[in-house]
């Protein structure tokens, strides 16, 4: 393993980066692709000041060990994490993910957020809000459709109705619930 090193990103491109290496040696710009934590693939802006180590002898294992960047926004309390995207200058913040130390998760976006999955996605919690400003509660479809088919009225002689004449069906149901107003 080569000796840790320091540089800053004067270029960059979506396979390629440049960094001007600041090791005491004097040493050549390394080149390579991606550099990235285990399960982390950034492609880092230009101005940004790293730590990082070439494994191998190739320039195509490089790993980031830090990074000094003076737009990096704060992660908030101690023992929280922040994973943050900036435009491609690196100084202005585009959108987050924080898990903050008292269980927290939250998702910050300006565009779209996209969740997609094979077989489907599970939200499992006491309450769920979907949209923002004031919500209205949705109707538990088969709870609603049950009490519906079975429910009648008191006529003019007070006697009850038969249930409705059309009743509700499955074909009423919706996988798709739209809850904002």
């Amino acid at each position: 393993m080569k000796p840790l090193k320091s540089g800053k990103f004067v270029t960059q491109s979506k396979d390629q980066a440049t960094i001007d290496n600041l090791y005491p040696d004097g040493g050549q710009s390394d080149n390579f692709r991606l550099p990235s934590p285990f399960g982390f693939i950034a492609n880092v802006p230009k101005g940004v000041t790293a730590f990082y180590q070439s494994l191998f002898g190739s320039g195509h294992e490089t790993i980031i060990l830090a990074q000094l960047h003076k737009g990096r926004p704060d992660p908030g309390s101690m023992g929280s994490i922040l994973i943050y995207a900036t435009d491609s200058t690196g100084t202005s913040l585009k959108a987050t993910i924080a898990v903050t130390n008292d269980g927290k998760l939250s998702i910050n976006a300006p565009g779209d957020v996209t969740v997609t999955s094979a077989t489907k996605a599970v939200i499992s919690a006491p309450a769920v809000e979907v949209g923002a400003g004031s919500l209205e509660k949705v109707l538990n479809g088969e709870t609603f459709q049950m009490t519906y088919n079975q429910h009648y009225h008191i006529d003019a002689f007070g006697l009850p109705t038969d249930v409705p004449t059309t009743p509700s069906s499955s074909s009423d149901l919706s996988a798709k619930v739209k809850a904002a107003k």
